[in-house]
């Protein structure tokens, strides 16, 4: 099971929440979380298997944690 097919199946069971899942030094968000990581942090969205994606660095965490908490938005 891919990625993407994890991110879907925590969706549906999370769905208020926002799925940050780090691969490595980054964080990628997915499908329609990623759209709003990039309307709130400028991020580019890229394709991965026709899902939008938006990675930024693990050092950018705390940074996006207290956006999120800002925007009443949860992180699971």
């Amino acid at each position: 099971m891919g990625v993407v097919n994890i991110v879907k199946t925590i969706k549906q069971v999370h769905q208020s929440c926002v799925v940050l899942v780090k691969i490595g030094n980054f964080y990628n968000v997915y499908s329609k979380d990623a759209y709003i990581f990039s309307y709130l942090f400028n991020y580019k969205i890229i394709e991965k298997e026709n899902v939008p994606v938006c990675s930024f660095p693990v050092t950018s965490l705390s940074k996006i944690e207290n956006e999120l908490e800002k925007n009443k938005m949860k992180k699971r």
